[in-house]
């Protein structure tokens, strides 16, 4: 399911991308936050997650990091494929 989700939203990310002029690294940062903050906004009502307050901070950067680090990537990934054409 995890997979499927990240899946997911690559695709929303190719959509979305032209429509900002960011650098990569940023308009990946975003992107991102963007998944992180939405798996909250989606999970806590499924009783999935807790709310965010009631995890540690560190609990709550390391899920912000794996996130950012997922963003990044994605956008990378994006860019690199785009200059394959």
């Amino acid at each position: 399911m995890h997979w499927s989700y990240g899946t997911l939203w690559g695709a929303i990310y190719g959509l979305a991308r032209s429509s900002t002029r960011a650098p990569t690294p940023v308009r990946g940062a975003a992107f991102g936050v963007a998944v992180w903050a939405s798996s909250y906004a989606q999970l806590v009502p499924m009783g999935v997650y807790e709310p965010p307050w009631r995890y540690s901070p560190g609990e709550l950067a390391d899920d912000l990091a794996y996130h950012l680090t997922y963003g990044v990537g994605v956008a990378v990934a994006y860019e690199q494929l785009g200059r394959r054409r």
